[in-house]
Order: structure tokens, then sequence, then C-alpha cells
């Protein structure tokens, strides 16, 4: 799935997580692939638990400026 597909498919339930906790996660911060995401952001607002319940964040090191993000 390209990512313009992935967006259509993940824009109601990103609305839905936003009402519930006040924000929408992003998807590149989560170690998982576009399916594995959209399982768990789905799993995450019937549940009313947040995403990282369901799924692990990247360690990310912001204090190298050698790298872009």
């Amino acid at each position: 799935m390209n990512s313009i597909e992935f967006g259509k498919k993940c824009r109601l339930i990103n609305i839905k997580y936003r009402e519930i906790f006040g924000y929408v996660p992003y998807y590149k911060n989560y170690k998982c692939s576009q399916q594995e995401y959209y399982d768990a952001l789905v799993k995450a607002v019937e549940t009313k638990q947040e995403i990282t319940n369901f799924l692990s964040k990247k360690n990310m090191n912001y204090s190298d400026s050698s790298k872009k993000y």
C-alpha cells in the first residue's frame, strides 16, 4: 500500500483517536509496518487504550545533529 492509500485508510480512525486522546500518533514513531500500525490504531480506538499499549516506539536520539528526522 502506498502512502496515499494508507493516509486515506487511517483518516477516520485518526479522527476518532484524536477525539478520545487529544492527539494523533505518527506511524513512523513506531516499530511496525503500515498494516500493523493500522490494526493497532483500530484496536486502540475500539478498546479506548493508547496505541503504545499495542506497539513499541522507536528509540530516536534527537541530539545527533547529523541525522534528519
